[in-house]
């Protein structure tokens, strides 16, 4: 069978002086006969170049028998107690939400994709438990869109209530104090010939009330609410309340852009939008991207004069982030993520690859290292506002994902026993762990996972620089 061959067709645009020559502008009309009859040449093509390789149908099985071969979780969260997590058992194509009820530890599964019916397979996108954990807001969308739809159970019934909002696609959810009410991002109606490049464009933080038509909910922070909030239309406005502050942070993201404005308010301005007094406490060229607070402090991570990234804090009441002590000085290690939890802030950290976790006292004083179990990645951490108990999911190269429960308070950390281990042995591989010289002089993290040892040396490695994966139990690549 012969290569199916693109045509040549060249276009000439020239910019700032440059003239740039694209020969398969054609193919940016995707819908055209002539790209989907291309695309479907090339995909029979490939098909027979497959299936004509030796040994790929043992090959195939063997990566099927491995990728089916364990329990997998994610997302973890955690409200009134009850941690709430995404399950996918072997055999599931979607994964399920779950939860783990604080009293008698009992799993329970709340929504099940996977018994839904139709043309195209429907998907939770992603979910957010009221802090009584009595409620879960979670998006549902088809085929892959992402284009999600809001909807709200019940947790101890199982119940959806009779809600349904739609354009949420992208979205967070902020339940606030009541426990019946939530801010949440939503894109307006677009009129059916709006260009494509409006999909994103022009979102607003609306509040919600369990009853209430959501079709008449308030837009609480958005472009041209409130004249103290500057906000384009490509950005995303979002507004997030703690349960351990009286203060409420405005964030506005900037498309892909990891750097933040943020805006800081009392949380009981919320209820006239126009006339709140936002305060912007942080803008583009301060490089902040994430933060954490409680009471009236708010804590920045940001890489201004610091590649690795520092943590700075200021206060909320008279923010000043020229002026902002540093509270974690750059190391090696870059801060990936910070969190309060108990008397201490929490930061994420990586160190050449490797997962680290670092306490600091609220109070002041030096960053102290945690001992964790292993060596490997910290897929995520999750604790309840500020509580002292930390939830940490941990993996490496050779140790499938565990659980543990991490006191920020003592330091100690204890494995939850709720996951068990991968049944793959893996007893005969081992991970070697060096650094690798690139063109400039620095030093690449590279880790080598030999399959094989002989006489002469080591066989058919397998090797990862962290840049594409990250130290993690891959169960189909070992």
């Amino acid at each position: 069978m012969k290569q199916p061959v693109a045509r040549v067709e060249v276009v000439r645009d020239t910019y700032f002086g440059t003239t740039i020559e694209d020969p398969y502008r054609w193919m940016e009309d995707w819908k055209s006969e002539e790209m989907a009859s291309w695309i479907k040449e090339q995909a029979a093509y490939s098909r027979a170049y497959l299936d004509a390789l030796p040994e790929r149908e043992t090959l195939l099985a063997r990566i099927k028998e491995l990728d089916n071969a364990s329990t997998s979780f994610f997302s973890f969260s955690i409200a009134g107690g009850n941690v709430f997590y995404y399950r996918r058992d072997p055999g599931e194509k979607l994964a399920r939400l779950m939860v783990r009820f604080a009293v008698n530890g009992e799993e329970k599964t709340l929504f099940d994709p996977n018994t839904l019916e139709g043309a195209v397979h429907t998907a939770v996108d992603w979910y957010f438990p009221a802090r009584d954990g009595l409620h879960v807001a979670y998006g549902l969308s088809q085929g892959g869109s992402e284009d999600s739809t809001l909807y709200v159970l019940e947790v101890e019934s199982g119940k959806t209530l009779d809600l349904a909002i739609s354009r949420t696609h992208l979205t967070t959810v902020n339940w606030l104090e009541d426990h019946r009410s939530f801010l949440y991002h939503r894109f307006p109606q677009r009129a059916p010939d709006a260009p494509l490049t409006d999909h994103y464009r022009d979102g607003c933080t609306y509040l919600h009330r369990l009853g209430d038509d959501p079709d008449r909910d308030p837009v609480v922070f958005g472009r041209g609410i409130n004249p103290r909030v500057e906000i384009a239309r490509d950005d995303t406005p979002l507004v997030f309340t703690r349960a351990t502050s009286e203060w409420m942070i405005g964030e506005i993201r900037h498309g892909d852009r990891n750097e933040l404005t943020l805006y800081a308010a009392p949380r009981s301005a919320l209820a006239d939008p126009a006339d709140c007094p936002w305060t912007k406490i942080a803008d583009l060229e301060d490089e902040v991207t994430s933060y954490a607070w409680i009471g009236d402090t708010i804590y920045f991570t940001t890489h201004k004069d610091a590649e690795r990234y520092k943590v700075i804090a200021t206060s909320l009441k008279k923010p000043d982030i020229v002026h902002a002590p540093i509270v974690v000085p750059e190391s090696q290690a870059v801060i990936e993520e910070i969190r309060i939890a108990g008397d201490y802030l929490l930061t994420r950290d990586l160190d050449g690859g490797i997962g680290r976790i670092r306490r600091i006292k609220l109070s002041g004083g030096e960053p102290e290292q945690l001992p964790l179990p292993f060596e490997g990645t910290i897929i995520d951490l999750t604790n309840e506002a500020a509580n002292l108990e930390v939830l940490l999911y941990l993996s490496s190269w050779l140790v499938s994902p565990r659980l543990y429960r991490c006191d920020a308070n003592r330091g100690s950390i204890t494995d939850t026993s709720w996951i068990p281990p991968s049944p793959i042995d893996v007893s005969k591989l081992e991970v070697r762990e060096v650094f690798a010289p690139a063109q400039d002089g620095v030093q690449i993290p590279l880790s080598i996972i030999p399959c094989q040892r002989s006489e002469t040396g080591w066989q058919q490695p397998y090797a990862s620089d962290g840049l594409w994966f990250i130290w993690y139990f891959h169960q189909s690549l070992l």
